[in-house]
């Protein structure tokens, strides 16, 4: 396999595991090992922190909650200790936003339990590229500064361009006075040229990203009107094939007896992995942020309305906690899909398999219809939804008894403007059904919560054979038929 350990190319990257549960880091390290990496697992954190001042170690992956020493003690101690050690946190989804606080102590992801050879190889890989870019930015910079200084000495000296080269910077002198200009090979590399191509101050500057080119202006006449010796700057460029990347560059301008500015030499790396990797690691901080903020929303609405629905506390335990594993069930067929959405068949069939897994369910449910494509806000009103649906067939309807059949179809009417998705739930078989004088919170969440977030309307039906749900959902951004 690649080694993404650093740069050290001779051995397999070494990984850290820490879990209150043997049984977990023991399929950690049997399964890690398989893979071509390193690994050493300990449950108890302060050992785990004992071996860190022992050996080097590339990744450290530690459990969110555990006794003593929790997951976010443990890494910040862990990163203080080895600054080029990075750490992706192991958590349930009931502790995300926990895991989020330890994101911001340096840990840069994490991974749900139960864990998923799928997720968890993927995650550990760009762990340890960003480690890898770390390290090496961090070496380069510190290059680059050296490299600097030494050019304050003697900037033609042939030992510091061959450093240049090798550390895959490029150098460029311009004269301020003639604006000629005088440039390593790497130099035309890093802006998209052949390595032999002569650069002209228009062509380098034709680069410079258009929204960018304002800024580079201004500080370049802030460095020269400041009298500073030093500057730095990081901008975009576009290469002549229309790529866009990053360079980073530190520089000096050279002044003459009386003060004013002659000459800017700078040196430049490319940055362009390392800028891709921060934004990512921005775009994910901020979506789990968003979905903390909305999964809080929909408890408080659910403990709410649950509140106002049941007269007992026992009974307001037992219907809160069932909506909550609704909800929670929701939120794991979104993540089978990367949180892109889910099907209307998928939502339907995750709420009913509990009930076609019992006894003969199978023959006594149907399921079918076209590809309906939900957002993910569609797929949990709709699965919360069938939820309350299901759980009302289960206590009252066709499922409460072994001769009950539950029917659930769906067409698309693609003659109606807009095109719209009709949905009929119909139980038979059942207790003889008598309309309720007043509808509980279950059927009041399908009626008004489907019509408020979908813009569809909801119609129940209480047939002495069975109740009849009619969902008509017209197509949108929420709602879209294939």
């Amino acid at each position: 396999m690649t080694d993404l350990s650093g740069p050290d190319t001779q051995r397999s990257p070494r990984i850290l595991i820490v879990d209150d549960e043997v049984a977990n880091v023991t399929a950690l390290q049997s399964t890690l090992s398989r893979h071509g990496y390193e690994t050493e697992g300990f449950v108890d954190p302060a050992e785990a922190l004992a071996s860190i001042e022992r050996g080097v170690f590339d990744l450290l992956l530690a459990d969110l909650m555990m006794p003593g020493m929790g997951g976010v003690e443990l890494m910040r101690e862990a990163l203080a200790r080895d600054p080029d050690l990075v750490g992706v946190i192991m958590t349930g989804e009931g502790t995300i936003a926990t895991a989020v606080d330890a994101m911001k102590t340096g840990a840069l992801d994490y991974i749900l339990k139960p864990l998923k050879l799928s997720v968890v190889l993927p995650v550990l890989s760009r762990a340890l590229t960003v480690r890898k870019l770390r390290i090496e930015n961090a070496e380069l910079a510190q290059s680059v500064r050296e490299r600097t200084a030494e050019l304050e000495v003697a900037r033609a000296e042939a030992k510091f361009r061959l450093a240049m080269d090798a550390a895959r910077m490029g150098e460029v002198a311009v004269d301020l006075r003639s604006e000629q200009v005088v440039h390593t090979p790497a130099f035309a590399k890093l802006l998209g040229y052949p390595a032999d191509r002569r650069l002209s101050l228009a062509e380098i500057r034709e680069c410079w990203h258009p929204d960018d080119r304002t800024r580079i202006i201004q500080e370049r006449d802030v460095a020269i009107a400041s009298g500073a010796g030093l500057f730095e700057t990081e901008y975009r460029i576009v290469w002549p094939d229309g790529t866009t990347k990053w360079l980073t560059g530190r520089g000096q301008i050279i002044r003459d007896a009386s003060g004013g500015a002659i000459e800017a030499n700078v040196i430049y790396m490319d940055i362009t992995e390392r800028k891709w990797v921060e934004e990512k690691q921005n775009l994910l901080l901020a979506e789990l942020n968003h979905r903390v903020k909305n999964t809080l929303a929909t408890v408080q609405s659910i403990a709410l309305l649950s509140r106002l629905d049941t007269p007992t506390p026992e009974l307001f335990s037992e219907r809160f906690e069932a909506r909550l594993g609704a909800l929670a069930g929701a939120h794991d067929l979104l993540t089978l899909a990367s949180w892109e959405g889910a099907s209307l068949a998928d939502a339907v069939s995750r709420t009913l398999a509990p009930y076609v897994r019992a006894g003969k369910g199978a023959k006594r449910i149907a399921i079918g219809g076209p590809i309906v494509q939900l957002s993910p806000n569609a797929a949990v009103t709709l699965h919360m939804a069938f939820h309350e649906l299901a759980t009302n067939a289960a206590k009252y309807g066709a499922l409460s008894t072994p001769e009950g059949r539950l029917d659930v179809r769906w067409s698309i009417d693609r003659t109606s403007a807009p095109v719209t998705v009709e949905f009929v739930w119909t139980e038979r078989g059942g207790p003889i059904v008598i309309p309720p004088r007043r509808r509980g919170l279950g059927l009041k969440l399908v009626e008004q919560g489907l019509e408020r977030e979908l813009d569809g309307t909801a119609t129940l039906r209480f047939e002495p054979e069975g109740l009849v749900c009619l969902l008509r959902l017209p197509a949108s951004a929420k709602v879209a038929p294939l």
